[in-house]
């Protein structure tokens, strides 16, 4: 047996496998962090837009930064998939903080466009998950069609009051912040069912 065979992240056992699934709890971490500030953005009672902008700056740049940590964790079209959620998420951030006064539809729309495409990729990972032997495959996939109708929503309505943009900011970071743990406690236990040598 060669060193390249015995790091092969392709075989069962090897260190190289192992290595990856260590990392387990870095999607769980973004996810409880995204569930907090989602439930926090539904729980205050947001009077400007100021208050507004910056939660979704704060949402989209913690989304995006948890997306860059699964991108790191990842592999093929998962990896990139999450790379380019990451940068987007991150860029919408720094725009909203940058033109803090922007109208409660741009605000919206930007919301429901990211919206729409986590949903729209949420659905290839889901079935990506399903090709795996993923149990859950089915969890991912409802969140994705929940954030798709909710953008479908939010661009028939844009700027319709700042109560619907808060509701929208925290069923993205709530619905992003599951599918984060549902990834990282199935990667914990590929790595349980690892046999150790």
């Amino acid at each position: 047996m060669n060193a390249t065979s015995t790091l092969s992240p392709d075989r069962p056992g090897s260190p190289g496998l192992q290595s990856i699934t260590a990392g387990w709890w870095i999607p769980v971490v973004g996810g409880v962090i995204a569930i907090v500030f989602g439930f926090l953005v539904l729980s205050f009672n947001y009077t400007t837009l100021w208050a507004v902008t910056i939660a979704a700056g704060i949402g989209f740049v913690l989304t995006g930064l948890a997306d860059l940590a699964t991108a790191f964790d990842s592999k093929g079209s998962t990896r990139l998939l999450a790379l380019v959620l990451g940068v987007l998420g991150v860029g919408a951030g720094i725009i909203a903080f940058v033109w803090p006064a922007a109208t409660f539809a741009v605000i919206a729309t930007l919301v429901a466009w990211l919206l729409l495409l986590r949903g729209i990729i949420g659905i290839v990972g889901a079935f990506e998950s399903k090709s795996a032997g993923v149990d859950l495959w089915w969890f991912p996939l409802l969140l994705a069609l929940l954030e798709i109708a909710v953008a479908i929503w939010a661009v028939r309505y844009p700027g319709r009051s700042v109560v619907l943009l808060v509701l929208w900011i925290g069923i993205a970071a709530i619905s992003r912040g599951i599918t984060l743990m549902l990834a990282g406690f199935t990667v914990r236990a590929v790595g349980k069912a690892l046999p150790r040598g």
